[in-house]
């Protein structure tokens, strides 16, 4: 059986003309679980193919977070996500920031909540992408809402909410431990009040742009969670 990495390594660099976008995507992503120092130069190369274009084998970008030096590379991508790219090619762009450590986080936290980059987009996984750069890049949830309240202090807070509550469904769907931020914890820092007569949380923000009902059903779905989380505890401490 010949080894995988050279595999993977021949699909997207060898000079293909023409790719398969599902085969090029996973090639991509593969790739990203083995040390690719070897590939450095092909790896630039690659990525360096897709500056200034539209449409591009998407994952490719991804591979920024294999390379020893992408500091350099990281401006161009973020050049190409925001005046080139389509929002229907840019999912490989926001992965690849998010596993360039603190370099990228910079460029990931930039984009997170711009609306040229429709990362709450569903149509090649953009937001599936952004939820595993959170993870990446350890950012809670806690750390976003309080980014959106200083959002909501300057302009309008709609489209940052849609991202924020797409990346919580995407929790939602989540079966992997999160021992660094819980259901309750998430349930404490969005839904409770400033004081017995105030309530100064996520349902007043969501009310003013008329988000009532659906951050209604994220509070739902949070207490579902929450409930969840405490009998499969209570399960694992019997």
């Amino acid at each position: 059986m010949k080894p995988v990495k050279p595999i993977l390594a021949d699909y997207l660099f060898g000079n293909r003309e023409e790719t398969d976008y599902y085969i090029s995507r996973s090639a991509a992503l593969g790739l990203l679980n083995f040390d690719c120092t070897e590939y450095q130069k092909e790896i630039e190369a690659e990525i360096e193919k897709c500056y200034g274009k539209n449409v591009f084998p998407e994952f490719v970008p991804a591979l920024v977070g294999k390379l020893e030096a992408p500091h350099a590379i990281l401006d161009k991508l973020f050049e190409l996500g925001n005046q080139f790219a389509s929002t229907d090619c840019n999912a490989g762009i926001v992965l690849g920031f998010s596993l360039c450590g603190e370099q990228g986080r910079t460029y990931f936290r930039k984009i997170l909540f711009d609306r040229n980059w429709e990362v709450d987009s569903t149509a090649t996984g953009t937001i599936h992408f952004a939820y595993q750069g959170l993870k990446n890049l350890g950012i809670t949830f806690k750390d976003l809402y309080l980014e959106i309240k200083m959002i909501s202090g300057e302009e309008n807070p709609e489209y940052a909410l849609d991202v924020f509550f797409a990346l919580l469904e995407r929790k939602f769907d989540d079966v992997a431990p999160a021992p660094e931020e819980s259901f309750a914890d998430i349930y404490t820092t969005l839904f409770s009040w400033k004081n017995e007569n105030e309530g100064s949380n996520i349902i007043d923000l969501a009310g003013s742009v008329s988000k009532t009902e659906k951050v209604y059903e994220i509070k739902k779905l949070t207490e579902m969670k929450m409930n969840e989380e405490v009998i499969l505890r209570n399960y694992s401490e019997s």
